[in-house]
C-alpha cells in the first residue's frame, strides 16, 4: 500500500492545528469546559489520523519541547508507540508537577506501563526517579 506523500508545508499546517488544539484543550480542561475540550480532542484526533495516514506521526517529536503542558502531553501521548522512551520521559516531567495535567499524565504512565509488561524493570526504575527528581532540575 502506497501512503499518499504531503508536503512540508501541510504537515507544518498540521503541526499548528495540533498545538493550538492541544493548547486549547487544555485550557479547557483548566476551566472545566467540557464542550471546549471535547471540540478539541476531536481536532486533535483528527490531525493524528491524517499523520498517521501520512507517515508523518514522528514530527510530533518537534512539539515535545513546547512551553504549552498540553502540546507536550499530547505528543507524548501519541508518540509513545514510536518513541516510548522520549515520551515516557515527557509524561514522567509533567507528572511530577501539580494539578490536573500531572494527573492525566501519570494515568497514562500508570496505564501504558500496565498495558506493556515487555517493559524492562531498569526503564520502570528510570521513569520513576524521573519523576521524582525532575522537579529539581526545572
Amino acid at each position: 500500500m502506497i501512503k499518499k506523500l504531503r508536503s512540508m508545508n501541510d504537515i507544518e499546517h498540521d503541526l499548528q492545528i495540533f498545538s493550538v488544539a492541544a493548547t486549547k484543550h487544555a485550557e479547557a480542561t483548566e476551566n472545566g469546559d467540557y464542550q471546549t475540550a471535547n471540540k478539541q480532542y476531536e481536532i486533535i484526533t483528527s490531525i493524528i489520523a491524517t499523520l498517521t495516514k501520512t507517515n508523518g506521526i514522528n514530527r510530533l517529536s518537534e512539539l515535545l519541547n513546547s512551553d504549552t503542558v498540553g502540546v507536550r502531553m499530547w505528543a507524548a501521548f501519541y508518540l509513545l508507540s514510536e518513541s516510548e522512551t522520549k515520551a515516557m520521559n515527557i509524561l514522567t516531567q509533567i507528572a511530577a508537577g501539580d494539578g490536573i495535567h500531572s494527573l492525566t499524565a501519570q494515568t497514562i504512565v500508570d496505564e501504558w506501563i500496565k498495558k506493556h509488561n515487555h517493559i524492562s524493570k531498569g526503564k520502570r526504575l528510570t521513569a520513576f526517579l524521573i519523576n521524582m527528581f525532575s522537579p529539581f532540575y526545572k
